[in-house]
Formats: C-alpha cells, structure tokens, sequence
C-alpha cells in the first residue's frame, strides 16, 4: 500500500507546526524520519495516522483518502508502535499481544486458532515468549516495548509506523526487531515509516531517509543520497564526517568533541 502526503499542514492553535509537506511512501520500502527536536517529526506521524486532522492538505493511501477510511479499515491497514506506551491495567504479555489480533476478530467473539498461532510465532520470534504470562505492569521498559512491538507485528497490517520504537532496548534486543521488521518489508512488501535520532541506526536499516527541520522537509530521498555532511550541518548544525563503512554495509556518521557550530 502507498501514502502520498500533498501541502499538509498543521498548527497547534495560532502556532505553526507542519509547512507544505509533501512525502511519498511506497511498498516495500523502509523509511526513517531524522530531525532535531521539535521539528514536526511526531506530530507528522499522527497525522498520517489520522490521530489528529490536518490544518491543510490531503493523505491517501492507494489514491483514497485517508479521511474516508473507517475505524477497523484503519486498524486493518496502520500499525503504530509509539515510544511510550503506558498501560495501568495488568494485561498478561499474551493478552497485550493478542490485541493486535482484534482488529481481525468479530464484536463479542474469541480469537480462533489462527489468531492464537499466530501470536504465538511472533512471541516466540521476537524473544517474548519466556515471559508471556507476566504481568505487563511488571515488565522493564525495555520488556514492555518488545511487547508492543510483538502486538503490532501480529496486527500484521501494509503500513507500519515506529515513533522511536527502540529508544528504550538495549542493541541486541533492538537489532534482532530491526531484522524481523526488515524482513517484513522485503518478503511481505510492507512499508515501514520510522522516526529515528540515532543517524546511523536510521541509516544502516533504511533504503529511504526524511530530513526534516523546523516543520518542513528538508530532504527525502535513497539513504546513500540525502545523508552528507551538508545536510547534517543544515539540519542539525553540527560539522561530521560521512563515509562508507564496509562492516555496517551502509553509510555512517562520525562526530567529534567540540563539533557542534
């Protein structure tokens, strides 16, 4: 499924937020949004999950309006794992999970046996399964988000949202959901639009970056080309060094002390 996104627009009151947006995302292919602080960068995926209703300019997903879609058909179609997710209700692992199935299951009905194999080949994949009968209200936070993550994969819909999904796991917890991720655009032809900080992390996975800075687009285009060293002094304002490094197969990002002007 495609998202093309035209003049988008949004302000919080009186105050600007989002200027003249115009992105596409297309299947198979995996996204990353980098800015600094403030620049747009969530409120840009709200909008694009129809969590807040844009000041100007139109969403559509495969030419339909995005605004049109119902609540379900929007369940069927978009996933988002945010990174905060507060729960006050002791949900099991299992039971959050299985809510990425709910979409597909009637009002008032069980999940069936695909539902139920399914979480459990995704439990298993993601590293969760030890722990499917704790509490969710018991977990770390870096346990609890590989549960979100798990109960969004199983919601197993086009269009994948990650708003600094990993922000809070350690490197081989988020490395190994990275691949699963990946996998899921190559073999299933899923689009995957993730807001990074962290540049290289953003780099080494993506085929597409968004460059964004105080509420506009930058740059968006194929990783290899948008990431230079004028377009991290543009946006970020800091002097770097970017090369090929042949071991992360990907175009990396070095820093120094004193850097920063």
């Amino acid at each position: 499924m495609e998202m093309s996104i035209r003049n988008l627009s949004f302000s919080y009151d009186s105050e600007s937020v989002l200027q003249g947006i115009d992105l596409d995302f297309e299947r198979g292919r995996f996204y990353s949004i980098l800015g600094p602080n403030g620049c747009g960068k969530t409120t840009l995926l709200d909008l694009l999950i129809r969590h807040r209703k844009p000041a100007a300019g139109t969403i559509t997903l495969d030419n339909r309006p995005l605004s049109s879609l119902s609540r379900k058909e929007i369940a069927q179609t978009i996933s988002l794992v945010s990174q905060n997710y507060n729960i006050n209700f002791p949900f099991t692992v299992k039971e959050v999970v299985m809510m990425g199935r709910h979409p597909y299951i009637p009002r008032f009905s069980t999940p069936g046996a695909g539902d139920i194999r399914i979480v459990d080949q995704v439990m298993e994949r993601t590293g969760i399964n030890g722990f499917r009968n704790r509490r969710i209200t018991e977990l770390s936070g870096g346990e609890r988000q590989r549960c979100v993550v798990a109960r969004a994969l199983c919601q197993d819909t086009p269009l994948l949202f990650l708003d600094e999904a990993f922000s809070s796991m350690d490197i081989s917890h988020t490395l190994r959901l990275l691949s699963i991720v990946k996998e899921a655009v190559e073999r299933s032809n899923k689009t995957v639009v993730s807001v990074f900080h962290d540049i290289n992390l953003a780099s080494a996975w993506s085929d597409s970056l968004v460059f964004m800075k105080a509420g506009r687009v930058a740059a968006a285009g194929d990783t290899r080309e948008v990431l230079t060293e004028a377009m991290l002094k543009e946006v970020f304002e800091v002097e770097s060094r970017v090369v090929f490094n042949e071991y992360a197969g990907a175009r990396q990002a070095y820093f120094k002390a004193g850097s920063h002007g």
